[in-house]
């Protein structure tokens, strides 16, 4: 299979996040992470594989999700 470059959704909402990655023909596996920092509430904070390393078409990129947790 032919790899291209995982795009970085970093800082963007979740489904914009899941939706610019099932364009690049990607998987998407969401999961949460709390935080105290209510600016990342529903934020994707991370990913894995990381924006701009090459993968292949049909992998699952995780992307992991801020979860404010009020404290």
């Amino acid at each position: 299979p032919t790899t291209s470059a995982v795009p970085d959704v970093s800082n963007q909402d979740p489904d914009t996040a899941q939706a610019t990655l099932e364009a690049s023909g990607f998987k998407v596996t969401r999961t949460q992470q709390d935080t105290t920092d209510p600016n990342l509430d529903q934020i994707v904070i991370s990913q894995d594989p990381v924006g701009g390393t090459q993968a292949k078409a049909g992998d699952t990129v995780t992307i992991v999700i801020g979860h404010y947790t009020g404290q």
